[in-house]
């Protein structure tokens, strides 16, 4: 990972530092900058993320299963903050890094199970109608721990057969498992380990969560304003009482029809603050993550080195880590649950 061009300021002061595999290190001020936005970065992130986790360790009552998808984004977010910590170290020490080849790909994978981490939340915030008149809510959106965990299975089995799937079958890294790296730290995205076809896959993976999580934010915002809900439900709780006949409903049990229009408001104003929520988030993703995809598609004839030491791609590439500060804080600020623990 190259540095920030300007980001030190000054007159460089260039360090040749021959590292263990008698490589030629050259290192400056500037890339002592970098060092320190990047250690930045992953504190931050890792802080904001602890942050999360110990918000919804502490709460009394756990709604549904997705507290336990919310935990689980938080330490996914934070193990990819963790990430750019050594990277900073490296840099600033001056030193070579082993295995950056995992490095690259564990990152990689850790923003795939991101993003359909993202997707599987929202599917699990539809709306849920009571069967019967007198349960609670509450109750009802409770879940078993078998369901969380078979969730989490499934983004991780989905994360890792379609992100290192390729990877693996294209043989990438078993052809450039010999490269030595000629600076301190590990490239991502732009690195001896990828090409443009591995890259572009990726980038489509998390683009299609991203956009079937948009249609089912679409999905969830028609079933929480779905007026049709509330007469139907009414119909099927008073057929049996007083014939589907709305003015028998209203003669026989009108405290009943009061409380389940209740219900139907208070399940149509949690589903459109969620919706709100999620779009804000999913915005969130687009606007960090964005401009690496499209740097990153449109280099498709250039050499990785020279893409690698780009503005356009360093620039890029340091937004996109933001996203694991920015992605926690929008959960606590956004929730209401989360932000009434404050």
């Amino acid at each position: 990972m190259a540095a920030i061009p300007g980001l030190g300021g000054g007159v460089p002061q260039d360090i040749n530092i021959t590292g263990r595999l008698g490589v030629n290190f050259r290192c400056s001020d500037e890339m002592r900058a970098s060092a320190f936005l990047l250690t930045s970065l992953g504190v931050l992130g890792i802080s904001a993320n602890i942050l999360l986790m110990v918000t919804i360790c502490f709460r009394r009552s756990f709604k549904s299963w997705s507290y336990g998808l919310l935990f689980h984004q938080g330490l996914v977010d934070l193990a990819r903050s963790a990430i750019l910590i050594p990277l900073g170290q490296s840099i600033y020490a001056c030193r070579p890094m082993t295995k950056c080849s995992l490095i690259e790909t564990t990152f990689l994978l850790l923003v795939t199970v991101s993003t359909v981490n993202l997707l599987s939340v929202v599917l699990n915030a539809a709306p849920i109608i009571p069967e019967e008149d007198d349960e609670d809510l509450s109750n009802l959106m409770k879940d078993n721990p078998q369901c969380m965990a078979f969730g989490l299975f499934m983004i991780w089995f989905a994360s890792v057969t379609v992100n290192l799937g390729p990877t693996f079958l294209s043989g990438a890294l078993a052809a450039n498992a010999d490269t030595v790296m000629e600076e301190p730290s590990c490239p991502l995205v732009q690195g001896p380990y990828r090409h443009y076809v591995l890259n572009a896959i990726w980038i489509f993976i998390n683009s299609l969560s991203i956009m079937l999580t948009m249609y089912h934010l679409h999905k969830l915002y028609k079933d929480s304003t779905r007026t049709s809900m509330e007469s139907m439900r009414i119909n099927r709780l008073y057929s049996a009482n007083g014939g589907p006949d709305s003015q028998d409903l209203i003669v026989v049990s009108p405290s009943k029809g009061l409380h389940v229009e209740r219900q139907m408001m208070q399940i149509e104003e949690e589903g459109i603050n969620q919706v709100k929520m999620f779009v804000i988030i999913t915005l969130a993703y687009l606007i960090f993550w964005g401009p690496l995809f499209v740097v990153t598609l449109a280099n498709i004839s250039t050499d990785w080195k020279d893409v690698k030491s780009s503005v356009a791609h360093e620039v890029s590439l340091h937004v996109s880590f933001v996203h694991a500060i920015i992605n926690p804080l929008l959960f606590l600020l956004l929730h209401k649950d989360l932000r009434a623990s404050f």
